[in-house]
């Protein structure tokens, strides 16, 4: 079996399949710290955030035989805050997209990235979810520019479940800058989901299969950036 994968370009003896999970992994950990940081301003800032969030992976959509496709899809609607500052309105969309043709061991596309939509295009209740958006993403990849086009539905399989979360993490100080102490707490009310629905790039249109890797819940996240 031929085991291999792409980095930067070059081919290297490790099981291809890791490539995918990878990107993902390593994407959806760092979402939320994206997610919040790309709305607060400088160190030493208070920022709050709360509203609604829904999540969708498809790690394995058919498509052609030789390619592997996988879509992760993040809306986050809700309203922040930094103290001291004005509350501002924020829907954002994080997508991952990735192709991978597995007969010639060559990465067809790998967007991750953050668009903001318009509220309307996410509709929220106690146990669905409904997002009907298109947004504008850029491949470093392959240098290329696509239209997406996203239509999807979840739906709760489980009951809603409280959990809360801290986190403590140092962020910079490379280049002669001082490092940033960071520190917040969360608090989510959600529940697992089946989500399905299509997906396209404005060339390709995929069929999004169910999947239950999901969930539909309300997010409220507190953060405060120290100074050393």
């Amino acid at each position: 079996m031929d085991k291999r994968k792409v980095s930067f370009g070059r081919i290297i003896k490790t099981p291809k399949k890791r490539i995918i999970r990878r990107l993902l992994n390593t994407l959806c950990s760092a979402l939320s710290l994206i997610l919040v940081l790309s709305a607060t301003a400088a160190a030493a800032d208070v920022f709050r955030f709360k509203g609604e969030n829904v999540v969708a992976r498809f790690l394995d959509v058919p498509s052609d035989p030789c390619v592997s496709t996988a879509v992760v899809i993040q809306v986050v609607n809700g309203v922040a805050r930094n103290h001291p500052g004005e509350t501002e309105l924020s829907t954002l969309l994080f997508l991952v997209f990735t192709q991978f043709d597995t007969c010639s061991s060559v990465v067809l596309k790998n967007i991750n990235a953050v668009q903001p939509i318009p509220a309307r295009d996410l509709s929220v209740g106690p146990k669905s979810a409904l997002l009907n958006t298109n947004a504008f993403f850029h491949d470093f990849t392959t240098n290329a520019d696509y239209n997406f086009q996203i239509n999807l539905a979840w739906s709760c399989v489980s009951p809603h479940q409280r959990t809360h979360g801290t986190n403590h993490s140092i962020s910079g100080g490379g280049s002669g800058g001082a490092p940033v102490i960071i520190n917040s707490n969360f608090t989510d009310v959600s529940c697992a989901a089946q989500a399905s629905g299509s997906i396209s790039d404005g060339v390709t249109s995929l069929a999004l299969p169910i999947s239950t890797d999901g969930f539909v819940g309300k997010s409220s996240v507190g953060q405060i950036s120290k100074l050393p």
